[in-house]
């Protein structure tokens, strides 16, 4: 009898799964394909553990005991990748279009069963024994936007076979097990490090790829114009290769199978049926991690630039003048980077960047040459023209003065006129609006003396070398009246009734005397002048001032002197001085007679007058002749005589004095006379 094997049915599909690095991009010029060969080999997978079966009936067929283990084994795993590029983008600061298309193709998957048995057939003992058998079926890698990967296959394993079916002998029995197997494959992503060179040039930064999918999808490469820069030496061989390239996904087993059995004794089949069924799975999962080597195309080589730089350029100032600074604006761009953009004007001037200004110092219609050079010397010129227009010159006559009448002021304009040339031919014409002096002034340094005081609004006018364009300033001027300061030169003592010299000094602040102004004098403090005088060209006024009689003026007195100001000087007062008003001297003289006889009737007088040699009226007068039994008094009249009479003489005859005294008051001195007297016999 044939030994009867049973088919291995297997089928697996594997499925990556990560994100797509990059966008879709659009149609190529030219593609280079490269195969990325994945193999890999999963972990055990149990499919059926230890079991015993016995067979059958009581005849003793079988009686085994087995159990069953599967490992999967990608030998082969196509992964085909189309590079596409664009070949006249290979050149310094171009873009070359990479994108990767990932299209997986079948290979070959071996499914490899381990089956450990130990018992009996038909009475004779198995042993224990090992079979080994693989299941090779085709299959491809899913991405992970792909379905789930199902790969297929049938195989009979045959186990053991003991006895001898033949003739003369015809006794015999086999073990072994029809299987059908599935393979599912999770689906995953292809990932790759992808590594680009260009010979003798920069280094280009590794980019990681990932193949989501589905099957047949572009990614973008992230080269662009910043790695193929114009640094890059042109005529460099460009290499691109695909590296550390991996595929990480698990596999799952699913089986139909029996364990079938086939007896035959003396040529007699006892038994061909199935013993057991076994399970149907899926059993695992079981990792499976693939590695494919890496992968290298010669993409060309890197071509020169022959791009020169896009540039545009405006005028951003609305309406430039001359002396104000004109802005420009530009627009310049090159895949070899940011151009150098340079500005060179008509008038010699050069500026650079995008947003520069420039002053022009006259009005004029000037030109403008743009360059845009990129790094590689490849340039874009473009010209333009700007019509610069006339600007009136400025002026400041400086910040607000203050001065007194009469005294010079100095004045200083600084003018400035937007454009050189005109700067140097400035005019300045001055303007006092002084209606006492209307003269005005021409220079850029003045002299003007205000006599009146106020407020002046004193303007300068500057113009360049066209009359029609000036400026303006003005400048405020306070005039303000002189100050003065008044000194009180009183004397300081005097007598009742002496007329007083009142005197005061009155000079301006800068020491000259003040002259026809009215200066007035106060007594201990009153509010109503003693006197008032008029300034002469000394600047002294002088009055007098008599301290009457009578009036309790004998003492100390306070003499102050004030000026009450005017337009034209400020006010002031003199310090207080002191004053001592003293009594009045007295003068007597005897004016009676000089002799008499004892007994008779004696009449006497005295004349009372002041140091002055004015009579002093009212006063009382005392005679005494000799002793004191002699003596009369008498009053001064309007000339100062007093007179008394003594009705008769007690004196003897002989020599005597008359002694005549004014005793004083509050306001005159006491004095007295001695004049010889004779009285002679009867």
């Amino acid at each position: 009898m044939t030994l009867r094997k049973a088919m291995f049915v297997a089928s697996a599909a594997l499925l990556a799964s990560a994100t797509a690095l990059f966008q879709v991009s659009g149609a190529f010029a030219a593609t280079q394909n490269l195969t990325l060969g994945f193999s890999g080999t999963s972990s055990p997978i149990s499919i059926v553990p230890s079991t015993t079966i016995s067979c059958c009936d009581g005849t003793d067929i079988a009686s085994v005991t087995f159990d069953v283990h599967a490992v999967v084994n990608w030998v082969t795993a196509p992964d085909p990748v189309a590079v596409n590029y664009t070949p006249s983008n290979l050149r310094q600061g171009s873009n070359p279009d990479i994108s990767l298309t990932n299209t997986p193709s079948s290979g070959s998957m071996n499914v490899t069963y381990s089956i450990d048995i130990s018992g009996e057939l038909i009475g004779i003992s198995l042993g224990s024994t090992t079979v080994t058998e693989t299941q090779t079926m085709p299959c491809t890698i899913p991405l992970t936007f792909d379905p789930t990967g199902s790969c297929s296959g049938t195989t009979d394993i045959q186990l053991v076979s003991v006895g001898d079916c033949s003739f003369p002998i015809g006794t015999c029995a086999e073990l072994d097990i029809p299987i059908t197997t599935t393979v599912s494959v999770g689906s995953r992503p292809v990932t790759s490090v992808r590594h680009a060179n260009i010979a003798g040039g920069q280094a280009i930064p590794d980019a990681n790829l990932t193949f989501n999918g589905p099957s047949g999808a572009t990614i973008n490469d992230p080269i662009d114009n910043t790695i193929i820069s114009c640094l890059q030496p042109a005529g460099g061989d460009f290499t691109y290769s695909l590296n550390s390239n991996g595929y990480a996904t698990n596999v799952s087993v699913g089986v139909s199978a029996s364990l079938h059995a086939f007896a035959e004794i003396a040529f007699i089949t006892v038994f061909d049926s199935n013993l057991v069924t076994l399970g149907v799975g899926p059993f695992g999962p079981a990792a499976l991690n693939m590695t494919a080597g890496n992968q290298t195309l010669d993409l060309g080589q890197i071509q020169p630039d022959v791009t020169a730089p896009t540039l545009s350029a405006s005028v951003v100032t609305a309406a430039p003048s001359e002396g104000s600074p004109v802005t420009f604006a530009a627009a310049a761009s090159d895949p070899c980077g940011a151009p150098i953009v340079t500005w060179n004007f008509s008038d010699g001037g050069v500026a650079y960047g995008l947003n520069p200004q420039h002053t022009f110092e006259d009005a004029a219609t000037y030109s403008v040459l743009v360059t845009a050079q990129n790094v590689l010397g490849l340039k874009t010129q473009l010209t333009m023209s700007v019509a610069v227009a006339e600007a009136p010159p400025t002026v400041s006559a400086g910040p607000a003065m203050s001065s007194e009448w009469g005294l010079p002021v100095n004045f200083h304009a600084n003018g400035s006129a937007p454009g050189a040339e005109d700067n140097a031919n400035l005019v300045y014409t001055w303007n006092f609006n002084d209606p006492a002096l209307p003269i005005g002034a021409a220079g850029q340094d003045v002299t003007h003396t205000f006599n009146v005081p106020g407020v002046y609004a004193v303007v300068v006018t500057v113009a360049d070398d066209n009359p029609a364009e000036t400026g303006t300033s003005t400048v405020m001027v306070t005039v303000v009246r002189r100050g003065t300061m008044l000194t009180n030169t009183t004397a300081s003592s005097n007598e009742v009734t002496d007329p007083l010299n009142l005197q005061a000094s009155l000079i301006d602040d800068h020491g000259a005397p003040v002259a026809n102004r009215q200066v007035k004098f106060f007594l201990d403090g009153g509010a109503t002048p003693i006197a008032t005088a008029t300034t002469d060209s000394a600047g002294v006024a002088q009055a007098t001032y008599v301290f009457a009689a009578g009036q309790g003026n004998v003492g100390s007195h306070t003499i102050t002197a004030a000026f009450a100001g005017d337009a034209f000087y400020a006010p002031s007062s003199s310090s207080t001085s002191q004053l001592t008003v003293n009594k009045d001297a007295t003068a007597l003289t005897y004016t009676g007679p000089t002799s008499s006889k004892p007994s008779k009737s004696l009449t006497l007088s005295a004349a009372l007058k002041d140091d002055s040699g004015d009579p002093v009226a009212g006063k009382t007068v005392s005679f005494t002749l000799g002793d004191l039994n002699d003596s009369c008094s008498g009053t001064t009249d309007a000339t100062g005589v007093a007179t008394c009479t003594i009705s008769k003489l007690d004196q003897k005859p002989g020599s005597y004095q008359v002694d005549v005294e004014f005793a004083g008051d509050a306001d005159y001195g006491a004095s007295k006379s001695l004049t010889a007297f004779t009285i002679g016999n009867s």
